[in-house]
């Protein structure tokens, strides 16, 4: 019998996208917490510029991604 897994999701500070923490395409460490993402090019934006994402996280749901 299989066991349903709980799904932890988390929200990609970059483009505002839910990120499921076991499929997240990439994570960053940051001040002690771990920030999940959509994929590698929101970590690169991420990764340049923390405090942006931190302080001012996504302005809307449905932001751009940092690669368009």
């Amino acid at each position: 019998m299989k066991l349903k897994q709980k799904m932890t999701l988390e929200r990609d500070f970059v483009c505002g996208m839910v990120v499921e923490v076991r499929r997240a395409a990439a994570q960053a460490h940051y001040r002690g917490r771990v920030y999940y993402f959509c994929g590698p090019s929101c970590a690169l934006a991420f990764g340049k510029e923390p405090e942006k994402y931190v302080l001012e996280p996504f302005c809307l749901a449905g932001q751009a991604h940092a690669d368009r």
